[in-house]
């Protein structure tokens, strides 16, 4: 089932094109990851399919139904941290956006436990971490109990503590059978997390699809030896690589040139006074082809 289908989407700001002809189909249980850099359109595409701005041209389809408000009663979404009221305490707060989703109170207990926030329910909110806070805006994008839940940058600004616990919650939430589409710049969380990602360039979609289709055929190996930064920029002239990453002063992972094969390197390098002391072969990350797609 096709939980969302947008077709054919564009958003103008005066001479800034933030999204060109997006399409893009969502079916039910999966874990899609928004990526892309600063002005990519992440946002801008959250926020349309969200009903809180309007395309210029295109249309989006939830559950096979054409955009109304009355849709998004199934769709939780967190495209900025809420507005909460910084004396109030936690569960006051999120009885105030009980009222607004019209959504009954006892909701709260069943969100709050699942952010793990329920033993301080009654603490005021201005007396809560950044990562509480964020696991809050989460509780309150579960109200209702959702098919779909919509995270912009989750895990915004947040310390590794911070990112686990609400890596842990997205997690918990994708077990259940629920729709999720997060938008991140934490590549190897999104890698952890979606089962599918979109990646998109100044408004322009450049690669969609499963994880493992987009990193299949596309294989790394570490290399252990000693001055790695010297070693990849001699791979590099040597025309023998296609990218690299310097991992620490004795580490390096590369990726090959179409057509070069692994024991080229190994004589290249052995003829030019290094040494590699391993070779451990292994696929590329999310971020090196996210990185690859980028330059291209």
């Amino acid at each position: 089932m096709n939980v969302l289908e947008i077709e054919d989407l564009s958003k103008n700001y005066r001479f800034v094109t933030a999204l060109n002809h997006l399409f893009l189909t969502i079916k039910k249980g999966e874990i899609w990851g928004v990526l892309g850099p600063n002005g990519s359109g992440k946002t801008t595409t959250l926020a349309i399919v969200s009903g809180i701005i309007r395309a210029n041209s295109g249309s989006f389809k939830w559950f096979g139904k054409s955009y109304k408000p009355e849709l998004m009663k199934k769709v939780g979404v967190l495209i900025e941290t809420p507005n909460f009221y910084p004396y109030l305490s936690i569960e006051k707060n999120l009885k105030i956006q009980a009222l607004i989703k019209e959504v009954p109170f006892s909701d709260i207990e069943r969100v709050l436990k699942i952010v793990n926030l329920f033993e301080r329910k009654n603490s005021p909110f201005n007396t809560m971490s950044l990562g509480m806070k964020q696991r809050l805006a989460i509780a309150g994008a579960l109200l209702g109990n959702p098919e779909v839940l919509i995270l912009d940058e989750p895990t915004n600004g947040l310390d590794p503590q911070g990112i686990s616990e609400v890596r842990e919650i997205i997690q918990g939430e994708a077990r259940k059978g629920r729709t999720i589409i997060l938008a991140s710049h934490i590549l190897s969380e999104v890698e952890k997390v979606c089962s599918h990602v979109a990646i998109l360039k100044k408004g322009n979609l450049l690669a969609q699809g499963k994880v493992s289709d987009l990193l299949v055929n596309k294989v790394s190996y570490n290399l252990g030896c000693d001055n790695a930064e010297l070693l990849a920029i001699e791979l590099s002239k040597a025309s023998l690589i296609d990218d690299f990453k310097v991992i620490d002063a004795n580490s390096l992972n590369i990726s090959l040139l179409e057509g070069i094969e692994i024991a080229q390197v190994n004589k290249y390098a052995y003829e030019n006074g290094y040494v590699l002391t391993e070779i451990t072969k292994g696929g590329l990350s999310l971020e090196q082809e996210f990185i690859n797609l980028i330059k291209q």
